[in-house]
């Protein structure tokens, strides 16, 4: 799947146009259309291919994948020769992308937030969520938020006395967790006050990105976990809604974007909605 999606990132429109051409789909269009599938036989179309990017999914079988492996299926090829042949269609030069030669690369990236050590922490700290539902924490989170303790054990909030952070040692906090860091966050006569905790990559991730299923029709992208929660909990079921990870910011990370771009390719969104603040 790396070697597929760093492949992916040098194709450009015009690659993709000639590779699915040389693979007999005609592209006339932009985003998502419905054919009768190229890799079994049907009489009506429910094979869905993303012209922009060759990512397909098979309503029929339930089956998916990016243009790399749309191109392994086609041409019953391995992913080695596939990724050789889309190269070679695409005219792209330099020597074919090797995982065991790059693999020492990416194994740096869980240099993370979240150490075993943090990990078991934050776990007890779910626990004494769990086992104090009428905490001032809980009772603040519903009266001022609207956020329901069934929510905040969803998203997997917690409540710490402080988080590696001994300058925010003077009161009780809820611990709201993404991927590479943690959010405290707390009512004080009422007004919200909110720390991030960040570890060795701020602002790469979403939060909420674990819970998303990419079997819903709209995915709603809010600004900071609150409003994550708070959308979750109106839409329900009908909606996949990640936020952004450190609040108020005015774009968002080179990671963000890919971690975005691959979640909408692998999914059949047919709405995309933003909800941020002018100031964001």
């Amino acid at each position: 799947m790396n070697s597929n999606r760093i492949l992916s990132k040098e194709l450009s429109s015009h690659n993709i146009e000639t590779i699915l051409n040389s693979l007999g789909i005609d592209k006339k269009g932009t985003g998502w259309k419905t054919i009768k599938s190229p890799l079994r036989d049907e009489k009506n179309a429910s094979f869905g291919i993303n012209l922009d990017t060759g990512a397909f999914k098979d309503h029929g079988t339930d089956d998916s994948g990016d243009i790399v492996t749309l191109a392994e299926r086609m041409l019953d090829k391995d992913n080695s020769d596939a990724i050789k042949w889309i190269r070679e269609q695409a005219n792209l030069n330099g020597a074919l992308y090797e995982p065991a030669k790059r693999q020492p690369k990416q194994k740096k990236e869980p240099e993370t937030f979240w150490t075993e050590e943090r990990k078991k922490q934050h776990l007890k700290a779910q626990k004494r969520l769990k086992n104090e539902p009428e905490h001032d924490l809980v009772k603040t989170a519903k009266q001022y938020d609207q956020l329901e303790i069934r929510t905040l054990k969803y998203f997997g909030a917690a409540i710490v006395d402080y988080w590696y952070a001994p300058d925010k040692k003077e009161c009780e906090w809820l611990a709201l967790p993404y991927d590479t860091g943690i959010q405290l966050y707390r009512r004080k006569d009422g007004e919200k006050v909110m720390y991030a905790i960040k570890g060795s990559s701020p602002g790469e991730s979403f939060f909420g990105s674990r819970k998303i299923e990419g079997d819903k029709k709209r995915l709603i992208i809010a600004k900071s976990p609150r409003e994550t929660m708070l959308l979750t909990q109106l839409f329900n079921d009908s909606a996949d809604v990640i936020g952004l990870a450190t609040g108020e910011q005015g774009n968002i990370s080179t990671k963000q974007i890919e971690s975005l771009t691959s979640q909408i390719s692998e999914s059949e969104y047919s709405n995309i909605v933003t909800i941020l603040d002018c100031d964001s």
